[in-house]
This record gives structure tokens, C-alpha cells and sequence, in this order.
């Protein structure tokens, strides 16, 4: 009887080594497939790059000049404000009046109010930084700042206000209005997936014990500086893909912003602008309402990359923002007839 239970055993044992085995390999084939498919979609973007040199410089050179003269002067200062608010223990003073309501309606602890605020006001990647700084000091768990990352990545304000609204729009009032649709879709994609979603851990409670607040401004302008030359890179690498696509024969206007769009919303949204201006303005609002709530790759390679630094995933933040693409188009129509 002991030899067969030895046997049976040693079997048991095989079977699940050889199942290890084949996940193991099926892994490695698809990221080798994975790697593979990168390295030819790049190699083949080199060559466009080469080609059609002078298509893409001068696309470049706009996006570096767009990083300096608007992006960096206006992020930069947000991002060491935000940083000083985490990690001067103002958080903690703050977090103890909004718990209930944090709790209640969202299941994440007081804490995560600036998160929320900021992400809507100050603009991306705003949100996904100051979660990755309330993880790394213990005052959420990384499973609260996979959610609370689903809706704290935002337009803000001023970007669809003074650019989308005055600019491509010609009123600041469709800016805002769109804004507080993309905003409103948010909370409320955040809402639904905080509430539909069932924590294991207690709210507010993290692996290690919070750290107690400490302002260290060499620091938080250091780590802020790496944080908005990052962003500048992606915008200026995005900028320069998508000046490529003019170069697709037989592809109408709509279709060549909607992609721009879908890409990176800065120019995307200026050519969506020029490419629907006879069109009806409520097909204007959720247009340019979908395409703020889903950002652009361009912005979520922006959060992914500061959210990675923090070892928190990225499918809460996908799921999000999915929801929001299809929410603020509705919140934008409704608030057209209402407003």
C-alpha cells in the first residue's frame, strides 16, 4: 500500500511538473512572438523614418518645441507640488474627514482624495504618480492603487479649456463642457469598478505601515524632473509616428484624425477639430468627448511607464479607461440640451 501511494504520488507529482513545463513554454513562445512582432513593426518604422525624413522632422521638431514652451512649464511645477503634498504627511491630516466618504462610496481610503482631486484638475499623468507615491509610503495597498489608477488619469481644465475649447473649438465653454463630461464618465467609471470590485485587504491598510511625513524637496523636484522628461519623450516618439500617417494614400480626413486621435490627442484633437467643423455640434461634443476620455496611447504609455515604476498593473487603468470612452460621450449629449 505504501509503494502505491510512493507511485501514485511520484505521478501526481510528474503530471503537474510537465502541466509547469508547458505554461512555462507557451509563455516563452508568446513572448518571443511578442518581441519578434516589436522588433519587425520597428525596424520597418526605421525605414519610413529614413525615407520620409522630411515629413517626420519637422513634426518632431514642433513636438519638441510644444514640450518646452507648454509642457514642461505647465507639468513640471504640478508634479513637485504634488509630490510635497504626498510626502509631507498633509495627506495624513486630510485623510481622517474624507474616509467615510472615500470608503463608502469608492472602498479606498482617505488617503487617495488628492489622487482623486488632482487627477481632474491638474491633468495626466498627475494621478499615476501621486498613486505610485502613496503606495511606495504604505498608505494604500496595490491592489487600491490598481483601482484607484482607473480613474485618476484625466484631461485637465486648462488643457480642454484654453486648447480644445479656444482653440480648436472657438469657445472655452465647449471646453470645459467636455472637460466635465470625460470628468464626470471617470468618477463614475471609478465608482462602478471600486464598488463591483471586492478588495481582500481592509481599505487603507498596505503592506508596510506608512511612512511618516518627511518634505524633502531636493527629492521631489529629482523624481519630478524624471517624470516630465519621460512624458516629453512619449509625446515627441508618439509625434513622430504619427506624422507618418499622412502618408497613407486614399485615407479621408475623418479617419486620418480619428487615428491621430486615437494616437495622441494634442494634434489628434486639433485635426478633429478642422476635420468636423461643418458637422452637427452634438456629434462634435461626443467626438471630441470619446477621444478626451480615452487620452491616447500616447498618454497611457505615459501613465503605464510611471505606474510600472511602481510595480502596479495596468488593467484596472485599461478597463477604465475603456468605460470612460463610452460614458462621456452620453454625459456630454445629456449635458448639451441641459447647459
Amino acid at each position: 500500500m505504501q509503494i502505491f501511494i510512493i507511485l501514485h504520488s511520484g505521478v501526481i507529482i510528474v503530471h503537474i511538473w510537465h502541466k509547469y513545463i508547458m505554461i512555462i513554454h507557451v509563455l516563452a513562445v508568446r513572448r518571443m512572438l511578442l518581441s519578434s512582432i516589436i522588433g519587425i513593426f520597428s525596424f520597418i518604422l526605421i525605414l519610413f523614418f529614413v525615407i520620409f525624413s522630411e515629413s517626420c522632422v519637422p513634426e518632431t521638431r514642433n513636438a519638441v518645441m510644444m514640450f518646452l514652451n507648454t509642457v514642461l512649464p505647465t507639468m513640471f511645477p504640478f508634479y513637485v507640488l504634488s509630490s510635497l503634498i504626498v510626502s509631507g504627511g498633509f495627506l495624513t491630516r486630510i485623510a481622517k474627514p474624507v474616509k467615510p466618504l472615500t470608503e463608502r462610496v469608492m472602498r479606498l481610503p482617505g488617503s487617495c482624495i488628492a489622487a482623486i482631486i488632482l487627477g481632474c484638475l491638474c491633468g495626466f499623468p498627475i494621478g499615476a504618480k501621486i498613486t505610485c507615491d502613496l503606495k511606495a509610503r504604505g498608505d494604500i495597498t496595490e491592489e487600491e492603487a490598481e483601482r484607484l489608477s482607473s480613474f485618476t488619469n484625466n484631461v485637465g481644465p486648462v488643457f480642454m479649456a484654453s486648447i480644445v475649447g479656444g482653440t480648436y473649438l472657438g469657445s472655452i465653454r465647449s471646453g470645459l463642457l467636455i472637460w466635465l463630461s470625460v470628468t464626470l464618465a471617470s468618477l463614475g467609471s471609478g465608482i462602478l469598478l471600486c464598488r463591483v470590485h471586492r478588495s481582500s485587504a481592509a481599505p487603507g491598510f498596505g503592506g508596510t505601515p506608512p511612512i511618516q511625513g518627511k518634505t524633502d524637496i531636493p527629492a521631489a523636484i529629482l523624481s519630478s524632473l524624471n517624470t516630465v522628461l519621460y512624458v516629453g519623450a512619449v509625446i515627441i516618439f508618439f509625434s513622430s509616428v504619427t506624422s507618418l500617417l499622412k502618408l497613407i494614400p486614399c485615407l479621408s480626413d475623418f479617419i486620418y484624425s480619428a487615428s491621430y486621435s486615437f494616437l495622441e490627442i494634442t494634434g489628434g484633437l486639433r485635426s478633429l477639430g478642422e476635420s468636423v467643423q461643418a458637422a452637427n455640434p452634438i456629434l462634435k461634443y461626443m467626438l471630441f468627448s470619446a477621444f478626451s476620455a480615452w487620452s491616447g496611447c500616447s498618454v497611457h504609455m505615459q501613465v503605464c511607464g510611471i505606474l510600472a515604476s511602481g510595480n502596479i498593473k495596468v488593467k484596472y487603468y485599461f478597463i477604465g479607461k475603456l468605460l470612460q470612452s463610452l460614458l462621456a460621450p452620453l454625459i456630454a449629449a445629456a449635458l448639451f440640451f441641459f447647459l
